[in-house]
């Protein structure tokens, strides 16, 4: 176990894993990726979350993408690394492969497949804090995971001195709202957010910052949407939501699948020349008349982008 000053704020978009293969990391794509992201003006980077398929890695591939990530940031901006798990033991190994790799800290949800009362959750929890060498952020994901991180259970393992904070992503305003009231303290414990759609809404009702999928292709534009949150100018943060709403809807709805996010935010890289639409298998890719739907979408959405930020 250890502490650490660090404290998870701003854009920090959960970045996509570039594939060449279902066993390949795309090394290069990784660099290009990780730069466009930076020089957007994010606040970290995310590895291995719901829109890097961190879950539906191999174990190889996952250790090779902590390096590859790690030296392609080179401690620009903190690094967080995606350690959910079935097993506590193969998570805590994920933990120790992020810390030997100079990570800052690691993300984990709840175990899935065995369903879990809450007592357990805070159970594996407690253990995956102690063993770990990293801090831990909480990751309540129901929408995967099918267990959601009760308010009771957060407000205990916020005590554990190596959790560090909590990302939400239950798209729930009365679940956020409910999380912040049972805190020992509200202000100590740092809360994202997943959905973009509620970053002003949840920014204001006291969130620090978001982990949106939509940081991977504007980045740019979301720190911008980070910033006038930040700073007060209300008038700038309602325009640029409704922007970014805009964009979500604009590709999260080109597959008609569950994992439509990964693959309009992967399908929007690649048209940005970034990387290659390969996902893991079991996501489907987007059909020849999706893509030039996307393309036409792009198109406008980059122009508009520009704009949108002046």
């Amino acid at each position: 176990m250890t502490t650490t000053p660090f404290r998870p704020h701003g854009i920090i978009p959960p970045l996509v894993t570039p594939l060449l293969s279902a066993e390949e990391l795309d090394v290069p794509a990784l660099h290009r990726i990780v730069s466009h992201v930076i020089d957007g003006g994010v606040d970290g980077i995310f590895l291995m979350g719901t829109t890097g398929e961190g879950p539906l890695l191999c174990e190889q591939l996952k250790v090779s993408l902590i390096e590859a990530g790690s030296e392609a940031v080179a401690g620009r901006v903190p690094l967080l690394i995606g350690i959910t798990h079935t097993s506590l033991v193969e998570a805590v190994s994920l933990a120790e492969a992020a810390y030997h790799a100079g990570a800052t800290a690691v993300v984990a949800a709840a175990p899935y497949y065995l369903p879990a009362s809450q007592l357990e959750i805070r159970s594996y929890f407690e253990q995956l804090a102690d063993a770990s060498p990293l801090p831990v952020l909480l990751y309540d994901m129901p929408g995967c995971v099918k267990t959601v991180l009760e308010p009771k259970t957060i407000a205990a393992l916020s005590e554990h001195p190596n959790v560090i904070g909590l990302k939400d992503s239950t798209g729930d305003v009365d679940h956020f709202r409910a999380v912040r009231a049972a805190l020992p303290d509200p202000d100590a414990f740092p809360v994202l957010i997943g959905p973009e759609r509620l970053m002003v809404e949840l920014r204001r009702a006291g969130a620090v910052g978001a982990v949106s999928a939509g940081a991977n292709v504007f980045p740019r534009q979301f720190a911008k949407l980070n910033a006038a949150i930040e700073s007060g100018d209300t008038e700038t943060a309602d325009r640029l939501q409704a922007w970014v709403r805009e964009a979500g809807a604009a590709f999260y709805e080109l597959s008609p699948h569950p994992s439509r996010v990964i693959v309009g935010t992967k399908t929007a890289l690649h048209l940005r020349g970034l990387c290659e639409p390969i996902c893991s298998p079991g996501i489907l890719p987007l059909d020849e008349a999706a893509m030039t739907t996307a393309k036409h979408r792009l198109d406008r959405l980059v122009g508009e982008a520009v704009g949108v930020t002046e």
